[in-house]
């Protein structure tokens, strides 16, 4: 998996949020990892919590757990969904109106699913939608 900054930046602020574990997590190289790790040269997901996951409580995190859309949807609200823009390359959170069209979240559009519904989640979590 290549370094992905945003969804590396996007997962840790979902975590620090809501403290969601996963079983799987994304590894940063700015820590320069062959300098601690050799063998982590090129690994960007491992599938075990290392010794060096610092948490919430510490700034220096390199290592985080790797989110999927499908661990992210069931823990939002069921009227809560992601769809595909009409040009074919964005994806934007939406919420299900009963009494009209899906209410799209434009501002919260990203090029993967999996993005779309972490910014979804940390919208969710500021506005006290989510435990």
């Amino acid at each position: 998996m290549m370094e992905d900054k945003e969804l590396f930046d996007l997962c840790k602020q979902v975590y620090e949020k809501t403290g969601w574990e996963t079983e799987r997590f994304y590894w940063s190289d700015t820590r320069n990892p062959e300098k601690y790790i050799p063998a982590l040269r090129e690994l960007r997901v491992i599938d075990y919590k290392p010794l060096w996951l610092h948490g919430k409580d510490n700034d220096d995190n390199h290592v985080v757990p790797l989110y999927t859309s499908d661990y992210i949807q069931p823990k939002l609200p069921p009227y809560y969904f992601v769809v595909k823009g009409l040009s074919g390359n964005r994806w934007y959170p939406a919420k299900m109106d009963l009494e009209g069209p899906p209410l799209l979240y434009p501002e919260l559009g990203s090029d993967t699913p999996l993005k779309a519904f972490l910014k979804l989640t940390l919208t969710l979590h500021e506005e006290g939608e989510l435990e």
